[in-house]
């Protein structure tokens, strides 16, 4: 298989990695945006279980001095021209980062790994797996592709390959 099937642009054949589907610029973007993604939810966790442990509910913005302004979402057709988000990280934060098992691990078909919703998305054969009984999992082999999906055949099935790589990392 060469590149062009996936990305016209490039002329070179595909390394064995990379027709195995393993890609490490690949998981880069996507480890940045769950990692966003994770820090964005727990800094609204936090500000929900500080306002949710104090005693008084009849305060107008509890675990608050002042009530925080927030942004309007902007009208139809109206965009920024500038960011307008702005703030600080409470004093004691503490950064973490997650990521998506599917996006990581690779392993398909091993040690009793079942079916997920992503499996079926992309077409993944999840015919006799574990958890594969569901109204929407493939019952037959080939199993359809999604038509929203980007790239054809695009599985999760070696991904990062973490499942036989996690001591070298």
């Amino acid at each position: 298989m060469i590149a062009e099937d996936r990305r016209p642009w490039v002329e070179e054949e595909l390394s064995e990695d990379e027709e195995k589907g393993l890609n490490a610029k690949c998981a880069v973007p996507w480890l940045i945006i769950s990692g966003l993604v994770m820090l964005i939810a727990g800094v609204l966790s936090a500000k929900y279980v500080h306002s949710t442990q104090l005693v008084s509910t009849t305060e107008p913005c509890p675990g608050f001095d002042v009530c925080p302004v927030y942004p309007m979402p902007y009208a139809h057709g109206q965009w920024p021209n500038e960011p307008t988000l702005a703030g600080e990280f409470p004093p004691g934060f503490i950064w973490g980062l997650g990521t998506a098992s599917y996006q990581i691990e690779g392993a398909y078909r091993e040690d009793g790994r079942g079916a997920s919703i992503w499996d079926t998305f992309v077409g993944a054969d999840t015919v006799d797996m574990p958890g594969a009984n569901c109204s929407y999992c493939c019952k037959e082999a080939p199993c359809p592709i999604n038509p929203s999906m980007f790239v054809k055949g695009a599985t999760g099935n070696v991904a990062c390959d973490h499942w036989h790589t996690w001591k070298d990392d």
